[in-house]
């Protein structure tokens, strides 16, 4: 056999029996979850992530793990406790790891988004995160809920959707203390309610926007859909949800009950709010001055008085207000529903104080009659 001959069948072999080496081009696909690895040993251990035993179990949220190390890596998500703090923005977390990745912000390295969806076009910084996306179009959903079921795409999804079962909302806003089950409720409240920074705007109205979610959902109000226009006040909502709990501001029906006090409600949520009365616990404390309180809706009310902003604009008269609440109310001006009415005698108001300072003859007649 001639020098040639030898090391070309020496190269042939070589490549036939080291598969953890392949070409680049070659990519080897979970067969469970679609992610791909770059060799077919790293594809193998990543199996064992599907199959192992997972003996070690997290006693808050119920979660397992293979290995103690990685239970112990899990548990920093149920301590406040954020050591690792950015030298740049003083921005702290839980873990080194959340802290490198956060530095890329700072670095200007963050991964350009060349992955491309065919379906619906939308980019990825990494092959993993496309086949992740991929999945959702494909309608594949592996993820069960062992307690209700419930059926998710992404692992992640059902990681989020077990806080709901275990209460646990390890994500809190640094400003005003309220926690949140994901990172992205979290963000989201920032930019909504401390930032005020509104960077979507309406081509429309000029009005502007936290996010392209908010800005797509104010655009239906511009449309005045026939569908989810109200029967009474002609007034158009945005979709049938809205449209639903519009349509309970006409009604006088309250079938929620507390079940402390009886005290009735129109809508299951507010009973939830209104127990916090009937709590002596105040969990919710103001980082800026320090006061208490027994629910989160109470505090961030409360928050409204440390700030001279006013981001919430009338789009008819241009008056601007600081809390939505305030808004809200403001509205009725520009309207002639009077949804107030008084029991006794039928007549209407347009605020309930209206209604309220009503009542008030009506307890006067009655103290005069006594007499």
């Amino acid at each position: 056999m001639d020098r040639d001959q030898h090391k070309e069948n020496t190269h042939n072999f070589a490549l036939d029996s080291n598969t953890d080496m392949p070409d680049k081009a070659i990519k080897f696909d979970c067969e469970i979850c679609g992610k791909q690895f770059k060799t077919e040993a790293t594809r193998k251990a990543h199996l064992k992530a599907h199959t192992a035993k997972k003996n070690f179990q997290c006693n808050i949220c119920k979660k397992s793990f293979q290995y103690r190390c990685y239970l112990r890596n899990h548990m920093i998500i149920h301590t406040t406790e954020k050591s690792h703090k950015c030298h740049i923005c003083e921005r702290q977390f839980a873990r080194v790891s959340c802290l490198k990745k956060h530095l890329l912000n700072h670095s200007g390295t963050i991964k350009e988004k060349v992955f491309g969806c065919d379906v619906c076009g939308k980019k990825f910084a990494t092959n993993a995160h496309l086949n992740d996306h991929t999945l959702m179009h494909i309608g594949v959903k592996m993820h069960q809920c062992e307690i209700c079921d419930k059926k998710f795409t992404l692992a992640g999804s059902l990681k989020v959707h077990l806080r709901m079962h275990s209460k646990e909302k390890p994500y809190e806003c640094e400003t005003c203390g309220q926690r949140f089950s994901n990172a992205s409720n979290r963000n989201r409240h920032v930019v909504t309610r401390h930032t005020g920074e509104r960077k979507h705007k309406c081509a429309i109205c000029s009005k502007g926007f936290a996010s392209k979610s908010k800005l797509e959902l104010h655009l239906r109000t511009h449309i005045n859909d026939e569908r989810y226009k109200c029967e009474i006040c002609a007034k158009y909502c945005i979709d049938t949800y809205n449209l639903k709990r519009h349509m309970l501001s006409h009604s006088t029906e309250k079938k929620y009950k507390c079940e402390v006090c009886d005290k009735a409600f129109k809508r299951p949520g507010d009973v939830q709010m209104h127990l916090h009365v009937h709590a002596d616990v105040k969990n919710f404390k103001c980082k800026i001055c320090g006061k208490s309180f027994r629910a989160s809706g109470q505090l961030k009310r409360h928050l409204f008085t440390h700030t001279e902003e006013r981001n919430c604009k009338c789009e008819l008269c241009g008056k601007a207000f600081k809390q939505p609440s305030d808004l809200k109310t403001h509205m009725i001006v520009h309207t002639d529903a009077k949804n107030y009415e008084c029991e006794q005698c039928e007549k209407k108001f347009k605020y309930h104080s209206s209604l309220a300072n009503h009542l008030l003859v009506h307890t006067a007649e009655k103290r005069v009659i006594k007499s």
